[in-house]
């Protein structure tokens, strides 16, 4: 689990993104090169058009009960 687990932990709705993964991700063999820049690119883009979409609602975030069930799976899997 990554950064976010503190904030499911509290009841905090929370989004995670990536831009893919690989064997080396996080590894001394990880470099640069292995990284899909332009998909990187284009997750960054999202990332800040969510972030001042839910900056810019007057509405707090909220979990759905959907979200509610699927962020307790995986604090569940966390703990295992």
């Amino acid at each position: 689990m990554g950064d976010q687990a503190s904030y499911l932990e509290r009841g905090v709705p929370v989004l995670v993104f990536n831009s893919g993964m690989h064997p080396e991700l996080h590894t001394p063999d990880d470099e640069i090169e292995l990284a899909d820049v332009d998909k990187l690119a284009r997750a960054a883009r999202l990332v800040f058009l969510v972030a001042h979409a839910v900056a810019d609602d007057p509405q707090d975030p909220v979990f759905t009960a959907a979200g509610r069930a699927r962020a307790e799976g995986m604090e569940r899997m966390r703990l295992r």
